[in-house]
């Protein structure tokens, strides 16, 4: 949540409240893949259990279940905005949006952690994890002040698609011993 401290330090309370509108349908959507991992990963820990062919298939599963909810979430955005919250939420409209494709990527990337934390890999995991954190940060206390809220939802974008790359490195690496 440090994008959010950051918006408030930055841009004040009224721009957290924005910010939040279109950050909660987010929150909401990424419970099913949370859930999943969660799930996952008692199986995933087990060595040997995890074949290329088993990865593939729940990343490809699971990229179709984040497109139909993230589609969803992109072409309700002006409905589950303006048209429930209002007029004066018209800004949240554009974050919703960009959420839409960040859920795609929670979707895809919660399995591929859990995959990831239940391995051998972990620790050499860690640096990039808190690197990726870092940039997240760094580039929400740089470019908020300047580009607003929208600023915000496109670092998390950023980030996500990067904790993304870092993931299938480390799960290619773990499948593929």
């Amino acid at each position: 949540r440090g994008d959010q401290l950051v918006i408030e330090s930055a841009l004040g309370r009224v721009a957290v409240g924005q910010y939040s509108i279109g950050y909660r349908y987010l929150d909401a959507l990424s419970m099913f893949p949370s859930a999943f991992a969660q799930n996952f990963f008692h199986l995933s820990s087990e060595k040997g259990s995890i074949s290329v062919k088993r990865v593939t298939q729940i990343i490809g599963v699971m990229l179709l279940l984040g497109v139909v909810a993230g589609s969803t979430l992109f072409f309700a955005s002006g409905f589950l905005t303006v048209g429930l919250l209002g007029p004066s939420y018209a800004v949240a409209e554009e974050l919703v949006m960009i959420f839409s494709i960040v859920t795609v990527l929670i979707f895809v990337n919660a399995p591929l952690a859990t995959l990831v934390q239940s391995s051998s890999f972990l620790k050499s995991f860690l640096p990039w994890g808190i690197v990726n954190t870092c940039l997240n940060i760094s580039l929400n206390v740089l470019l908020v002040p300047t580009y607003g809220i929208t600023s915000a939802a496109w670092v998390m974008l950023c980030t996500e698609s990067t904790g993304l790359l870092i993931n299938l490195y480390f799960v290619k690496k773990r499948v593929s011993r």
